[in-house]
């Protein structure tokens, strides 16, 4: 069988100390993600991760980040200082929260995120990579975004499972629901009994309209603890 219908385990452990997960890599067969954008054909490689901090809810997401938008990826390209990331050009449709104050419906911000090409030591040929729990963004694609500028460079990033949420047709949907093929948890089952006890929206959504859960962050902004 030729090796590039196996799955190849690379038994390579790495800490990314600055996005605040450790994680395992293991190609897959498959034209997702970063291959299927690229269209040269290659299998995704999946990095498997432990995030570094998990949200119960969406008012907790919310207060956590700077920038929360709905935009649309208009371009991308691989970082040119790292190409296992990938940065986003993304155009805010909808702005709703926005800590600096610089950032305007309309505007371009650029979204850093963990997938492009894994050039790994030794004889390994490169491989495109991504997060499973985390697909690249495409071009054309909409998402509600959850973002954080740590070194206020202007570079937003903090993308995993609880802050990108994707719209539809007017619908959002976490990204379970939205890729049912792939191995996403939306909520830590571990921390489940340590949930807080108030009733809030939860984050796990299977599909909701757009505008009511703006409307839910909205008030969440006016009202930033229970």
């Amino acid at each position: 069988m030729p090796m590039k219908n196996k799955a190849l385990i690379l038994g390579v452990t790495l800490a990314i100390l600055a996005s605040g997960f450790w994680f395992s890599l293991q190609a897959t067969e498959g034209n997702e993600g970063v291959a299927e954008s690229q269209g040269n054909g290659m299998g995704t490689t999946y990095a498997h991760v432990s995030w570094a901090k998990y949200y119960f809810n969406f008012r907790e997401v919310m207060n956590d980040r700077d920038l929360v938008i709905v935009g649309e990826v208009v371009d991308q390209r691989l970082d040119p200082e790292d190409e296992e990331y990938t940065l986003h050009e993304i155009k805010v449709l909808r702005m709703i929260k926005d800590s600096s104050g610089g950032v305007r419906e309309g505007d371009v911000v650029t979204v850093r995120q963990y997938g492009g090409i894994w050039d790994p030591p030794g004889a390994l040929p490169p491989v495109h990579v991504e997060i499973e729990d985390s697909p690249l963004m495409e071009r054309g694609s909409v998402s509600m975004l959850f973002l954080h500028d740590r070194d206020n460079d202007r570079i937003y990033g903090g993308l995993h499972p609880q802050t990108r949420y994707v719209v539809r047709n007017g619908r959002i949907s976490c990204l379970a629901a939205a890729y049912p093929n792939r191995n996403i948890l939306v909520t830590d089952p571990n921390l489940e009994a340590m949930e807080p006890d108030i009733e809030e929206l939860d984050l796990d959504i299977g599909e909701m309209g757009l505008e009511e859960l703006i409307s839910t962050l909205e008030g969440y902004k006016e009202s930033p603890t229970p």
